[in-house]
């Protein structure tokens, strides 16, 4: 397959999975509760 056959696109491709990743471990952290306080609901809520 040539779908990743340029360096930019599959560099792009990694980017875009490590932060979509990122936004599904830090909504499952939040949807833990309001009142967990873990460094993710910190981060999220801006609030540390």
């Amino acid at each position: 397959m040539d779908r990743y056959r340029h360096p930019w696109l599959r560099r792009f491709a990694i980017v875009f999975a490590i932060l979509f990743g990122w936004l599904a471990v830090s909504v499952l952290f939040y949807q833990e509760g309001p009142d967990d306080r873990s460094l993710i609901t910190s981060l999220l809520s801006g609030k540390l």
